[in-house]
């Protein structure tokens, strides 16, 4: 269940005032988390924006000063959201008029096992451990502890096996994903021709 919004009240646009007279302390400080993010703006403006319907007296110290480790561990929060909703696929949808279903159909079939045979080669390139680790949970489905047990390792290890797997996976094939969400299974399929 969301949470439901509180409503804007004075004292919240006050905070915020208060906030933004430390604007360039905000920035830098998300430079510092990350110096790779382009857009510090971005997470200053979410971290306002929440601002404005959360903030509460844990914010302010008993001095009138803003307390920094709360703030800080908002802009943190507001980063890691933003950057989640940044690494999502992008789905764009694209209408594409098929004069033969069966075409279509022997198309999307050919596609998909395009983007499975990338995926194997791409397999093959990881360590056996890796390897292993990364087909038995995407074949049997248990969680990550039970695979710990089974294998006989850690099962964080196990977690971040598959979170490389599936990292690099993203990266290599998104493209081709991206192509066969929108249902152009042509560009796959010519890239076959190409490859």
């Amino acid at each position: 269940m969301a949470k439901q919004r509180k409503e804007v009240t004075d004292s919240n646009r006050d905070f915020v005032a208060l906030l933004y007279t430390k604007h360039n302390v905000w920035l830098s400080r998300v430079r510092a988390m990350d110096s790779k993010y382009p857009y510090p703006e971005d997470v200053v403006s979410l971290l306002y924006e929440q601002m404005l319907y959360w903030a509460s007296d844990k914010m302010i110290n008993k001095d009138g000063t803003i307390n920094m480790s709360y703030i800080y561990t908002s802009l943190k929060n507001a980063l890691i959201l933003i950057k989640k909703k940044d690494s999502r696929v992008p789905y764009t949808e694209l209408k594409d008029y098929h004069t033969n279903d069966l075409e279509s159909e022997e198309l999307e079939r050919e596609a998909h096992d395009e983007i499975c045979q990338k995926i194997e080669d791409l397999a093959e390139t990881w360590s056996d451990d890796k390897k292993e680790s990364f087909n038995l949970y995407f074949t049997t489905r248990v969680s990550y502890r039970q695979l710990g047990e089974d294998l006989g390792l850690n099962w964080w290890d196990i977690f971040a096996d598959i979170k490389e797997c599936k990292d690099e996976i993203r990266e290599v094939l998104m493209d081709d994903y991206q192509d066969y969400l929108n249902g152009d299974f042509e560009q796959i399929v010519s890239d076959i021709i190409n490859y």
